[in-house]
């Protein structure tokens, strides 16, 4: 239960968050489960906005380079969660 965490600078590589009660939790946006059961977290940090996704921990140029030409079924719905994480941490001004 992270209710009322700040989770600035957290760093979330290898955390399996599933089920997770994040209600509340500051400086996190979550988005998911997808299709294939994955759950998309991020977190503002000094490196930038930071995305985990299954086992993945991007910065947000990695995401975007790693699942822009995504050509498997799945591809079109991350882009989708990653469009929706980039205008849900602009309007919070993490991002520019």
């Amino acid at each position: 239960n992270l209710y009322g965490a700040n989770l600035s600078e957290a760093n979330l590589y290898g955390a399996n968050l599933s089920g997770a009660n994040l209600y509340g939790a500051n400086n996190i946006i979550r988005i998911g489960p997808a299709s294939d059961g994955h759950e998309f977290f991020a977190v503002p940090s000094g490196a930038g906005l930071m995305i985990k996704a299954g086992c993945h921990w991007f910065t947000l140029a990695e995401a975007r380079a790693y699942w822009g030409n995504d050509e498997r079924p799945i591809g079109p719905e991350r882009r989708a969660y990653l469009a929706a994480i980039e205008s849900i941490a602009a309007a919070r001004g993490w991002i520019e």
